[in-house]
């Protein structure tokens, strides 16, 4: 008889470094982007610390990640809204509770 692993718990699921690279780049930026007109609204991809694209819409913001082959769990897409701030700060600090 095999011993089965049991599925990790939402509490304990890993993010990847590249994810968590993204994320602290974006909140990093967060104020600069929701202060320029022509970013506030669009989605923003970033590959690890570094913003990599700028789009109008998410599935435009899926064919760059495609074109320009990032693979999964570096990067992440995000609209700039006062919204996704609030709510990557919340993931953030989750993250950080033992």
């Amino acid at each position: 008889m095999t011993e089965l692993t049991p599925e990790p718990k939402a509490s304990e699921a890993v993010v990847p470094e590249g994810v968590q690279k993204a994320r602290a780049a974006f909140l990093r930026d967060f104020p600069a982007l929701f202060a320029d007109p022509k970013i506030r609204g669009r989605h923003v991809i970033y590959h690890q610390d570094q913003r990599v694209g700028v789009t109008r819409t998410y599935s435009s913001a899926i064919d760059e990640i495609n074109r320009l082959n990032l693979p999964d769990g570096e990067y992440l897409i995000i609209e700039v809204s006062r919204g996704s701030e609030q709510y990557e700060r919340a993931v953030e600090d989750e993250a950080e509770i033992p």
